[in-house]
């Protein structure tokens, strides 16, 4: 765990709060705190520097450093429960004792315990984060901002280091780890145009609770535009999970790293033509094989053959207008495709000898070419990505629709010696 100090370059010339005061002259208080937040899951990479933002408005602009009542404050902040003051130490230690606390202590300038030793020529924040009793003596690991004394850090007797230049003391509790709540469909919906705060209300507030219930599962009423301290504690969790800085304010930050985690969710374009499938297998599982020379969805539904299936895939994601279809010529030419498709036509090939080329939500036209030219069978489905053990692909086409009136599946094998007319495959 850290043991962070403030004349670390990192960010000892920081301002605490305003220059000409810095980090490395008055800023024990926070490095404190950030010793003692590093103890938790939640903000095991914080530093004095990522903390600033949120600190300094506790740090007395006149350079004496962070201000005694704002320990507690800090502490509650970053989540610690039962936090107190203790004016003696039999409470602390019977704190401590319970496990999972820590300790800020503020020290005065008199030499302390047995071995006399100096802490400051003022007052000094260090920070606890262990505690045992033993050997008749109360030890302490102890973290001190200002020094690599080894009087100074690690266990130390209380008795012998400690005692009489304590003059002020608060204990914690350590936050309970937070299971991380992570999306796992596409986000439907509008993030708010401006910032969101307590207080706010109207249109904005209730886009903000509806990303963060997706977000992080936050228990809140989408339908009210009252932003109170429920909504704020849900957008300072948010904050945390994803790295900001908690000060419980949806602004351009916050709204950047939704932004962020929404586009990470939308689906593929494979995962859109797949999602498409399914759906249209399931749309046409009671259809009547037979020609459409227009496919639109509503009609296929009642009829269609492996040609309106495909086009109706491809109208429920954008790629067709309705009643679009893609075929092809007596001579194997494929038409109906636009400038969203690429067409090639593969020489002599299989779709297995295509293996290493197709992918998921690649449309195929297989045939033979002079079965086709005599006006034979030819077919038109759309690969998974799949492929079966005996190496053969599994696509969706409209007996994928029968499957699924059967109650199985809509994926279902294809023979991959077919020889291929065409691929198409979509752009985006």
């Amino acid at each position: 765990m850290s043991n962070f100090k403030q004349y670390d370059t990192r960010w000892s010339k920081l301002p605490y709060p305003i220059k000409p005061h810095y980090i490395k002259d008055c800023g024990c208080g926070e490095v404190s705190i950030a010793n003692v937040i590093t103890e938790t899951d939640e903000y095991k990479s914080a530093t004095p520097k990522t903390i600033l933002a949120y600190c300094k408005q506790f740090a007395d602009p006149n350079g004496n450093g962070t201000y005694w009542n704002a320990i507690p404050t800090m502490l509650e902040h970053y989540g610690f429960t039962e936090v107190m003051e203790h004016e003696t130490m039999g409470p602390l230690w019977k704190q401590l004792s319970k496990g999972n606390r820590v300790a800020v202590l503020l020290m005065d300038n008199t030499p302390a315990g047995t071995n006399k030793i100096h802490w400051t020529s003022q007052k000094h924040f260090i920070c606890a984060t262990a505690y045992k009793y033993e050997n008749n003596k109360h030890w302490l690991f102890v973290k001190d901002s200002n020094s690599d004394s080894e009087d100074h850090n690690g266990w130390i007797s209380y008795e012998d280091n400690l005692r009489n230049a304590c003059f002020k003391v608060w204990s914690g509790k350590k936050p309970k780890k937070v299971k991380k709540y992570v999306p796992t469909t596409p986000y439907k919906g509008k993030l708010p145009n401006g910032v969101v705060k307590y207080g706010s209300k109207g249109t904005n507030v209730r886009r903000l609770k509806k990303f963060l219930i997706w977000c992080i599962n936050a228990k809140l009423n989408p339908k009210s535009d009252k932003c109170a301290d429920k909504t704020i504690g849900y957008v300072k969790q948010f904050q945390e999970q994803y790295k900001l800085e908690p000060d419980g304010i949806f602004g351009p930050e916050s709204k950047k790293k939704a932004q962020e985690i929404i586009k990470a969710h939308e689906p593929t374009l494979a995962e859109r033509v797949i999602e498409a499938c399914k759906k249209q297998a399931d749309y046409m599982k009671n259809y009547i094989y037979g020609w459409q020379p227009k496919p639109t969805i509503p009609k296929s539904k009642k009829k269609g053959t492996c040609v309106t299936f495909t086009a109706c895939v491809l109208q429920r994601i954008g790629y067709l207008k309705s009643g679009e279809c893609i075929w092809h010529t007596a001579s194997g030419k494929v038409y109906g495709t636009n400038d969203k498709m690429s067409v090639t036509y593969p020489k002599n090939k299989t779709v297995n000898d295509l293996k290493s080329e197709l992918k998921a939500g690649d449309v195929v036209i297989t045939g033979d070419k002079k079965s086709v030219e005599a006006g034979g069978d030819s077919h038109i489905f759309i690969m998974s990505g799949k492929w079966a053990k005996d190496g053969n692909p599994y696509i969706y086409d409209n007996r994928s629709c029968d499957r699924v009136r059967n109650g199985k599946s809509a994926l279902r094998k294809y023979d991959g010696s077919k020889k291929v007319i065409a691929v198409i495959k979509l752009k985006g």
